[in-house]
């Protein structure tokens, strides 16, 4: 109960700096607490799971990205990464999503928007200084860490087998997560193409929706991806993309 205000709240600053828009930025978190699941009892319970702890300060994270974006100030791009860092502290897997978010922001920006140089440089600065912020905690995670003593989590599931040898991601676990809302948001990519141009809170809405299926169904990422992190742990890739914010 007390995570929750908290989560919906990380999530209102994060759509805000990304739109630009109050108003937008409180229907994507109206949007947010309904896909959530509203005050279900077993949506309330896994709000404090570190999974959904470290999504909290992954939106966080991003909101100084943008933040900085916003007026250039160099103070929100380290804070941003300074927070991003904490991710690493609470779940490795939403520091690797992290990375992977900011990554495809990078990526498309400077392929669909190389003319703005500010927005290329502070992707590249935000993963480059949260990399660096990180490794001494990833270094000593990893020397504390301990064998994964349950075999349930090795097994190699929710996979689709295109062939003997090659499998990817299996799509069904997509509906689980997103629903039809989520499913309905790649519906928009057309729409977010064309308006990513005038605005990088779009942009990084496009390179994340449409990085997301090329994590998936790339039998190459998601064994790579798999072996590190389990199989279970690779279809939650279907969240990288805020795709509760599109509607919104």
């Amino acid at each position: 109960v007390f995570l929750l205000p908290i989560l919906l709240c990380g999530y209102f600053a994060f759509a805000r700096a990304l739109f630009r828009s109050g108003t937008v930025a409180l229907l994507s978190t109206i949007l947010l607490f309904l896909c959530f699941g509203g005050l279900s009892r077993g949506q309330l319970r896994m709000v404090g799971y570190p999974l959904y702890v470290a999504f909290q300060f992954y939106l966080v994270a991003l909101y100084f990205l943008f933040r900085h974006l916003e007026n250039g100030r160099s103070k929100f791009l380290v804070a941003g990464a300074a927070v991003g860092s904490m991710v690493a502290v609470v779940h490795i897997y939403y520091f690797v999503q992290l990375m992977a978010a900011v990554g495809a922001f990078f990526a498309f920006s400077f392929l669909f928007r190389r003319d703005d140089r500010r927005t290329v440089w502070a992707a590249a600065k935000m993963g480059l200084l949260t990399l660096v912020f990180s490794a001494p905690l990833l270094v000593l995670r990893y020397a504390l860490s301990y064998e994964i003593a349950n075999p349930f989590d090795m097994q190699e599931r929710h996979l689709l087998y295109l062939t003997d040898a090659i499998r990817v991601s299996n799509p069904l676990e997509a509906w689980r997560f997103l629903g039809p809302i989520g499913l309905l948001a790649y519906a928009a990519i057309p729409f977010l193409f064309r308006r990513a141009r005038e605005s990088a809170g779009i942009m990084f809405l496009f390179s994340a929706m449409v990085a997301t299926p090329l994590i998936l169904l790339n039998p190459l990422a998601v064994e790579a991806l798999g072996r590190v992190m389990t199989f279970g742990l690779v279809r939650r890739f279907v969240l990288l993309a805020p795709y509760i914010a599109v509607p919104g």
